[in-house]
């Protein structure tokens, strides 16, 4: 048996699941998912994501690259923002490691353009941010304006905000503080790099 089957199985016993109850949970058979612990199938990219959500640990520990667990937490996808409130996509969420969930809530924002790819974020990777209202000079910043969900830097302008790209095609937009609505500052960034587009 390999690392990954023995922690598996460590896992889902701690966990307090059947083979049975892991593998719905994975909508699979069981028969098939008893291959997993046994060493002679390994998941593919899809039920590797839910095994680390369903276990709370990272794929680094499931795969033996971390000798201690480390605790992770699931969090939201950020969908919209309506009328002052924050939806989340019930179906997406990213596991991280708890260091990064404690104090205000965390969420994540999947990149829709590349417009900080300086700082390495680009289209398809997700902005890891808190909820917050302590917003400082140049935080890096996801808020709503009109209908559209931006991450960008911020500064302050008298009675506006500057909200700025990272990147050479696009230029800075100048708007009154009212128009635009604060979601969290930026605490990291997750990267898909199959999914970079430079």
């Amino acid at each position: 048996m390999s690392i990954f089957s023995d922690r598996l199985k460590m896992l889902r016993e701690q966990a307090g699941l059947t083979q049975k109850e892991l593998a719905e949970m994975l909508g699979m058979s069981q028969s098939n998912y008893s291959k997993y612990e046994y060493g002679t199938r390994e998941p593919n990219l899809e039920n590797i994501y839910k095994l680390s959500d369903i276990l709370n640990c990272s794929i680094d520990y499931l795969f033996g690259k971390e000798p201690q667990r480390i605790e992770t937490e699931a969090v939201p996808m950020l969908k919209d923002v309506i009328d002052e409130k924050l939806i989340f996509d019930e179906s997406s969420s990213l596991s991280l490691p708890k260091e990064y969930t404690e104090g205000e809530p965390t969420f994540i924002y999947r990149m829709p353009d590349n417009s900080m790819t300086l700082l390495g974020l680009h289209k398809g990777n997700f902005a890891v941010a808190k909820m917050t209202n302590d917003i400082n000079e140049s935080d890096i910043v996801v808020v709503k304006l009109d209908d559209e969900i931006l991450v960008r830097t911020i500064s302050y302008l008298d009675d506006k905000i500057v909200l700025s790209p990272s990147t050479t095609k696009m230029a800075p937009l100048l708007v009154d503080k009212d128009k635009v609505k604060i979601v969290g500052r930026l605490i990291g960034i997750f990267r898909d790099f199959s999914n970079d587009e430079i």
